[in-house]
């Protein structure tokens, strides 16, 4: 596909692609009631943007590959309350049974990562297994990969002032070590007050879940049981 073909057809159906798998995963996690979602987004990669990331990537226009080295055409964005809920997601290995995950793209962003400084997210690479390509309604979205972003509310709120609000112009000299220091300060925010803010939900979360799990043996009179016994 070239970018001529993805901006005449292919953005559609890269947005329908991105909506099917919101909607997969969407339902399934809804299944799950020890994992909390807050909520989910989707979108195709848009024209700007795209040809933004040819000229990155030093891929032509008129490549007629543009999808095999452009890995997020179309983006889910999974957003979690908190670290918990993102471990609870992949402990449960719904992604897994649902989708062909493609290793080869899949990227994990960490603190322990200095490529990735403070910003968590799980960008996982998927596209449909062989038995829903028979469906009649997905035959369409063969060969198609979708980016899937897991992230907590916290990291999604830092990525979205990071990627959306402000755009990284490429600058030079003073512009330049402006940048710099704008990088820097937006690093300092995730490191000074949401990542501790992260931990501090993350233990609310734990104390409400252990209280709640005591009051129901109390509730079930498990004390009054066990002195009976």
């Amino acid at each position: 596909m070239t970018l001529d073909e993805y901006e005449r057809a292919g953005k559609q159906l890269y947005e329908e692609f991105a909506k099917l798998v919101a909607t997969l995963l969407s339902e399934e996690i809804a299944k799950r009631d020890e994992i909390k979602l807050q909520h989910v987004q989707h979108r195709p990669k848009g024209l700007k943007s795209l040809r933004d990331k040819l000229v990155k990537e030093k891929v032509v226009a008129d490549d007629p590959q543009i999808e095999a080295k452009i890995k997020d055409l179309a983006g889910c964005r999974l957003v979690f309350y908190t670290n918990t809920d993102v471990g609870r997601f992949r402990q449960s290995g719904l992604i897994n049974d649902l989708f062909e995950i493609d290793w080869d793209r899949t990227k994990f962003h960490h603190p322990t990562d200095e490529s990735s400084g403070q910003f968590r997210s799980d960008n996982i690479v998927i596209r449909l297994k062989e038995p829903m390509l028979f469906k009649a309604d997905f035959a369409k979205f063969k060969g198609l990969t979708c980016e899937v972003q897991v992230q907590t509310a916290l990291n999604h709120a830092w990525s979205e002032m990071e990627h959306d609000v402000y755009k990284k112009p490429v600058l030079k000299g003073f512009g330049a070590a402006r940048m710099r220091s704008i990088e820097e300060r937006m690093d300092k925010i995730m490191r000074d007050h949401l990542l501790p803010a992260g931990y501090e939900f993350q233990k609310i979360r734990d104390d409400f879940d252990r209280l709640a799990a005591g009051k129901q043996l109390f509730d079930q009179d498990a004390l009054r049981t066990l002195d009976a016994a």
